[in-house]
């Protein structure tokens, strides 16, 4: 299964791809949505970073480093990632079967307290 997210796009959706032996569940789904946020850009991702748009990112780096109890250092350490980059927008609101049918699309809306 290919569920592609363009919301806080570097230049081009991230794919998340999902599988498993057996038949996909929910969990499967859900479990590669969030790994795929969590991952720390690497230097390429950096690069492609929209440098109009880097107070915005910085913003929910910082946000999401500071409400981490007790280690906030330690992420501030290990680096912005790619949840950083969606704006706010971290609320699951489901996934859509593409134009094409080759893929879903990653439905995101906007969290009421980023602000």
């Amino acid at each position: 299964m290919l569920i592609r997210c363009e919301v806080g796009l570097v230049s081009e959706p991230w794919n998340i791809y999902v599988n498993r032996r057996g038949g996909i569940r929910i969990i499967d789904v859900f479990e590669k949505i969030y790994e795929s946020f969590s991952i720390v850009l690497n230097d390429d991702e950096k690069r492609k970073l929209n440098p109009l748009k880097m107070k915005y990112y910085d913003r929910a780096f910082r946000r999401r480093c500071a409400i981490t109890p007790g280690l906030t250092l330690l992420e501030e350490r290990k680096g912005m990632r790619r949840v950083d980059l969606l704006e706010g927008q971290t609320i699951f609101m489901g996934l859509e079967l593409s134009a094409s049918r080759d893929c879903w699309l990653l439905r995101l809306g906007t969290s009421p307290t980023f602000s």
